[in-house]
């Protein structure tokens, strides 16, 4: 897999991030493989996910497994159109992963969700 992205610590955390410097990195299968990837160097079973929206400040809070978060990021990123993918990183404090995309679309509302059977759950 093309590896055109630096490896950088959160400035507020010291915790591990990714910023990509190739806008069409993600662009193949959405993002899936370099987010398993990513899990595959930092695993940290129990991580729920984030998806933050470089463009309105905002997050997505996702609880799911860590087998199913690539999958979610690659569905996020499709349906949002959401290029260019900026970074991928953990969060310590808040136990998730972390991805900051571009969500140009408005079809996901901001919020908490969970993962059910293939699908995001909008949690009250």
């Amino acid at each position: 897999m093309k590896t055109d992205y630096e490896i950088m610590e959160n400035p507020m955390t010291g915790d591990i991030m990714w910023k990509i410097n190739d806008i069409d990195l993600a662009i193949t299968d959405c993002g899936k493989s370099l987010m398993e990837q990513f899990i595959e160097q930092y695993k940290n079973e129990g991580y729920t996910l984030s998806i933050y929206d470089d463009i309105a400040k905002n997050t997505i809070e996702i609880d799911a497994s860590i087998i199913e978060i690539p999958e979610i990021v690659s569905n996020i990123y499709r349906t949002e159109h959401a290029t260019p993918m900026n970074f991928i990183g953990i969060n310590s404090l808040t136990n998730s992963y972390v991805v900051g995309m571009n969500l140009t679309k408005g079809h996901i509302d901001f919020g908490h969700y969970k993962y059910i059977n293939g699908n995001l759950k909008k949690m009250d």
